[in-house]
């Protein structure tokens, strides 16, 4: 690989640059392993929950998420000519001297506090705002200074080419959407009209009706709920506000405004009777002894798959309504065309069979099986649409990234405590006969090893990353990079796996292995080495919990 550094007299130029990158890398994760060994996270999370300032410490911390997400869509305000000094003072820090000094620096204070924070102190409670702050503010200078001897001049002209206005502008609208959300002291109003609402129904069902409203308690004699905080539909109505944001923003030069902003007050008003049927499902499914639902499955993902049916019959209607929508030819358009169905269709088996299993039991995968012969039929029916993206090709390299993050993924589990569960899955599982226990694990593995990480790499590896660039997936060609494409199809990888950290770090590792040889099959085999290994793992030594 070429170096970038022209200049001489750069110390870079007497290490290659390929290799810089490697130490830093090395550093990096050595720190992170030593970090999660040092501190007690159980403890930690404790004092935090007990933080008198919290909800202030999440109104900060989502404003500056908004705010950057807000100013990096809608910046582009300078030339390369203004940003140039700017940049050039920034990659310094590419240097080994200049990074080492102020990444040694910064994580001296991090470490002093987050000691401090883990303490509890009475001395630390007076003075909260500011100790958060300063640890947010160091973390956050972490981040940044890590990430610049892996980034280019490119990406950092487009960070900066925002302009403060733009970013003052992005936190004021991020404090108000995240101060909205937070309100906690207001949710009793949604609560209430959701605990009204769930009693009119349930007085047409059942002749018993237990109600509480002081307590915002309602059920009956067998089985009833309290509504509280989240109860009440306030973490749905959020999500369905992020989504139709980016949905209308997305496709603005297609809809018609202002008239498409109706989407908004319709979304929320079928998100609450979403979750007054929820409520009233839960409430008959477990006053009924007999029923063969879980009511914790049924509470889990009843309200996921009223979500994606309503926000994708949003879609659906914006698609061919001339109300909603500039084109009013939308019956000669297909909503989807047959490359993407073809990429997407496995993965959403894959997701749509996984949600369906917790409504069973908690515990074993009972439709384990189902879920890997679905999609193994998929991949062979849509077989040749994956030609030119999927040859038959491998390299040691991404072996070695399989590898990587296998031995990540153990080390970030301390951080997710699912014990219950885990003990759950084994107690079914020791009750199997000797038939089906082969059975299950059989396919549990080849699942894990062969077809999961087929689907979800030709979802987010060979979709995603190619449609965040262009809305014509095929016309980009495989491994392009884009540094908007790469943060937001490894987050969502994230987000779809439960343990949404270390799943977002290994969608990164599967990119960059994609990127390196702009071979899909490369991100495959990354991805397949990773839970094969981990399934021999859980094999060996009986830690189920990785499987739940």
């Amino acid at each position: 690989m070429r170096s970038e550094i022209k200049n001489p007299s750069d110390t870079v130029t007497y290490l290659n640059l390929t290799l810089w990158r490697g130490i830093v890398a090395g550093i990096i994760f050595i720190e992170f392993i030593l970090f999660i060994s040092w501190v007690d996270f159980a403890r930690l999370i404790q004092t935090i929950k007990s933080w008198p300032g919290l909800y202030g410490l999440q109104i900060l911390v989502g404003t500056c998420c908004t705010a950057s997400l807000l100013a990096f869509l809608f910046g582009s305000r300078y030339t390369d000519d203004q940003m140039r000094p700017v940049v050039d003072w920034i990659l310094i820090l590419r240097r080994p001297v200049p990074f080492l000094l102020l990444h040694t620096a910064l994580l001296i204070g991090i470490i002093i506090l987050t000691a401090v924070v883990a303490e509890g102190s009475e001395v630390y409670k007076k003075n909260f705002l500011r100790y958060a702050s300063g640890w947010l503010l160091l973390v956050g200078s972490m981040f940044v200074v890590n990430t610049i001897p892996f980034l280019g001049k490119e990406v950092w002209f487009g960070v900066l080419r925002g302009g403060w206005d733009v970013f003052v502008t992005a936190c004021i609208v991020g404090f108000f959407v995240c101060a909205i959300m937070l309100a906690y002291p207001t949710w009793w109003i949604l609560n209430g009209s959701t605990l009204f609402g769930v009693k009119v129904v349930l007085r047409l069902l059942v002749t018993d009706l237990l109600y509480q409203p002081e307590n915002a308690i309602i059920g009956t004699p067998n089985y009833s709920v309290e509504i509280v905080c989240a109860c009440g539909g306030i973490e749905g109505i959020g999500l369905s506000l992020v989504f139709l944001s980016t949905y209308l923003w997305l496709y603005r030069h297609n809809l018609l405004f202002p008239r498409s902003f109706l989407l908004l007050p319709i979304a929320i008003s079928l998100m609450w009777l979403l979750n007054v049927a929820r409520i009233v499902g839960l409430v008959l499914i477990g006053s009924n002894k007999d029923s063969w639902i879980s009511p914790d499955g049924f509470h889990a993902q009843a309200g996921w798959f009223g979500f994606l049916i309503i926000h994708l019959g949003i879609v659906v209607i914006t698609r061919y309504s001339t109300f909603f929508s500039v084109n009013t030819e939308h019956s000669m358009i297909p909503l989807f065309n047959m490359a993407e169905v073809a990429f997407l269709s496995p993965a959403l088996a894959l997701i749509s069979l996984a949600m369906l299993s917790p409504l069973f039991g908690d515990g074993l995968d009972w439709l384990y099986p189902l879920r890997v012969i679905t999609v193994a039929l998929l991949l062979y029916i849509l077989r040749r649409h994956y030609r030119q993206v999927l040859r038959y090709t491998w390299s040691w390299e991404s072996v070695g990234v399989g590898i990587a993050v296998f031995i990540l993924w153990l080390a970030l589990e301390p951080l997710v405590n699912l014990s219950e569960s885990g003990e759950s899955l084994r107690n079914q599982i020791s009750q199997l006969s000797t038939t089906w226990l082969i059975f299950w694990l059989f396919f549990r593995v080849v699942g894990s090893s062969i077809t999961v990480p087929l689907a979800e790499e030709l979802a987010f590896r060979g979709f995603l990353t190619r449609r965040l660039i262009a809305g014509d997936f095929q016309s980009v060609p495989s491994g392009t990079y884009s540094t908007l494409s790469f943060l937001l199809s490894s987050l969502l990888f994230g987000l779809v796996h439960g343990r949404w950290f270390a799943g977002t770090l290994a969608g990164m590792a599967y990119a960059l292995t994609l990127y390196r040889r702009r071979e899909l099959m490369d991100a495959v085999l990354a991805h397949a080495v990773t839970n094969f290994l981990l399934a021999c793992y859980i094999l060996l030594t009986g830690r189920w919990s990785l499987w739940s």
